[in-house]
C-alpha cells in the first residue's frame, strides 16, 4: 500500500486536472507517484480532467492527420492559384501536368475555390470543350453545347487532311493508310494487283 496522501498532494492533484497537459506530462509535480496513482487518488477527490485535455492517443491522432490535411489543402491551392496567376490561365489536365497533384484532387480544389470566387472560368478550349481557369473574380463563361456528330466528322476531316466528299471506301482507304503509317509501318504494303485479282474472285463467288 502507497503512502498517504498529503493535503498539499492533493491539492497538487486538483491542480494537475485543471490544467490542458496530460497527467503524464505532470507526473514529476508529484515525485513518488504515478500516472496511475494520481487518477486514483482523483476519483476519490471526485474531480474530473477536462475532456480536450484527456483526449486518447486515436483521438489526438485523429485531430492531427485533420491539421495536416488542412494544412496541405492550403498549401496545394496555393500552388494552384500560382499556376494560374503566372500562365494567365489553364485547364485542369494542364494543372495536372505543371504540378502533379491528383487530378480528383485538383476538381476538388478548384471547385472549392470557385466557390469561393478565388477564380473563375475565363472560356472554354481544346478538343474536349474544357474550362479554362483563371485567378480572381468574375463571371464563369457558359459552356458551349457538345458538337453534332456532323460537326465532328467535319473537324476530324480537317485534322486528317480528309476530303468531307469522300466516298465513304477513300476515307477508309486514306484511315487505313494513315493507321499503317503510324501503328504498323513494318507490315509491308498489299500488291494492288493482287488485292484487285482476290477481290475479282470473292465478287465471281458470290454472283455464282
Amino acid at each position: 500500500m502507497g503512502a498517504k496522501w498529503s493535503d498539499e498532494e492533493r491539492e497538487i492533484v486538483r491542480e494537475i486536472y485543471k490544467s490542458t497537459l496530460s497527467i503524464e506530462d505532470q507526473v514529476h509535480l508529484l515525485p513518488g507517484r504515478t500516472a496511475i496513482g494520481i487518477r486514483a487518488e482523483a476519483r476519490k477527490l471526485r474531480v474530473h480532467k477536462a475532456h480536450h485535455a484527456n483526449m486518447s492517443h486515436s483521438a489526438m491522432a485523429v485531430a492531427v492527420h485533420k491539421a495536416n490535411a488542412a494544412r496541405a489543402v492550403e498549401i496545394d491551392k496555393a500552388t494552384l492559384a500560382a499556376q494560374l496567376g503566372t500562365s494567365g490561365g489553364m485547364c485542369q489536365a494542364d494543372l495536372y501536368r505543371s504540378t502533379g497533384i491528383d487530378k480528383k484532387r485538383i476538381r476538388r480544389l478548384i471547385a472549392e475555390m470557385m466557390k469561393a470566387e478565388q477564380v473563375h472560368i475565363r472560356d472554354y478550349g481544346s478538343r474536349f470543350n474544357s474550362a479554362v481557369f483563371v485567378l480572381g473574380k468574375g463571371e464563369n463563361a457558359v459552356r458551349p453545347p457538345p458538337l453534332t456528330r456532323k460537326e465532328l466528322r467535319l473537324r476530324h476531316a480537317e485534322r486528317h487532311g480528309l476530303d468531307v466528299v469522300m466516298s465513304e471506301k477513300e476515307k477508309e482507304r486514306r484511315r487505313d493508310e494513315m493507321y499503317r503509317e503510324r501503328e504498323c509501318s513494318w507490315w509491308p504494303q498489299a500488291d494492288p494487283v493482287v488485292s484487285n485479282a482476290m477481290r475479282a474472285m470473292v465478287q465471281m463467288g458470290v454472283s455464282a
